[in-house]
């Protein structure tokens, strides 16, 4: 392949899409925790904090045995005036389909909304097994990469794509592990203010609600420890987040009578705006999805790519 600035462009978009969608798929593991929720669980305003985690923790043992399960998300992601040319400008993903944890597993179709940017109506094709992930984004890089659609990435190779260390390391750890909405849990429980919301009707089945806020400290402390970060890496990171205006995390979470969640909502709110992550869940599993990755002769490797590129002295 011939490197130019349009692949080295391919290369970059792609990158920063695996990277959104991917910690977007963290939290939204993170939210899909289980509730022991049913119709003779206690109304919010008779069920204590304590009676509240008890529940959670209850549903962190159902959880475990799961696998795997259909996902439907939107994220909502805030676009910064430098980038969007007007304020208060916000990027949409809506995807469908199977993610998994046991082993790390994901097949997802998207569609980005974006009202008159490139990107709107982009449509995209994510696979991860294991610790590789792969991209088709279609047209718009499949010329750029001679006419191979997929674009492969390891988690090992994130330090170099986005040039932080602590960033990646805290991104590949988070999707290691937090695949699996039973260890998510643990971050749900470090709120010492769970409540009980009430039975509601969500996707044709009745759940219960609960709800939880998070401080900068329980996200960052979370998050590092599933990234194996060092304190001075989650000190760094901690600072990222507090100059991007992130103060806290709002979780809600819905529970079916069989204790699996059937959709979880994230909202997070940082100097350029709103970030919401809504999923919702259905038909767990405890087998690991059938992933089917692309083969060679359809996969450009991305980091090989772009260190063609930079030898050849192109420019993104």
């Amino acid at each position: 392949m011939t490197a130019s600035i349009g692949r080295r462009g391919a290369l970059a978009v792609t990158a920063a899409l695996a990277v959104v969608v991917g910690v977007a798929g963290c939290q939204s593991d993170g939210g899909g925790k289980k509730d022991a929720a049913g119709a003779a669980t206690p109304k919010a305003s008779q069920q204590s904090g304590g009676d509240a985690v008890a529940a959670v923790q209850a549903v962190y043992k159902k959880t475990s045995g799961a696998k795997s399960a259909k996902a439907r998300m939107t994220m909502t992601v805030p676009v910064p005036e430098s980038t969007a040319g007007v304020q208060g400008a916000s990027m949409s993903i809506q995807a469908n389909g199977v993610v998994g944890w046991k082993p790390t597993a994901l097949d997802m179709t998207m569609t980005m909304k974006a009202s008159g940017a490139a990107a709107d109506g982009l449509q995209m094709h994510e696979i991860m097994s294991g610790t590789t992930m792969y991209m088709n984004m279609g047209k718009l890089t499949a010329k750029q990469l001679g006419g191979k659609p997929w674009l492969k990435y390891d988690l090992a190779d994130l330090a170099q794509v986005t040039g932080n260390k602590s960033q990646a390391d805290l991104f590949s750890g988070s999707m290691n592990r937090s695949q699996d909405p039973a260890q998510q849990l643990g971050l749900l429980l470090k709120s010492p203010h769970i409540k009980d919301e009430g039975t509601q009707q969500v996707d044709g089945v009745k759940a219960h609600h609960y709800a939880a806020s998070l401080t900068l400290d329980d996200i960052t402390a979370n998050a590092s420890k599933a990234a194996g970060l060092s304190a001075k890496e989650s000190a760094q990171i901690a600072g990222q987040l507090k100059k991007q205006g992130l103060t806290s995390e709002h979780i809600d979470l819905w529970v079916d009578q069989e204790n699996y969640p059937v959709r979880a909502k994230m909202a997070m709110q940082v100097t350029a705006g709103a970030m919401t992550v809504d999923l919702h869940y259905s038909d767990y599993s405890d087998q690991a999805p059938k992933i089917q990755v692309p083969p060679a002769s359809k996969t450009t490797d991305a980091m090989a790519a772009m260190k063609q590129a930079q030898a050849q002295g192109s420019a993104l």
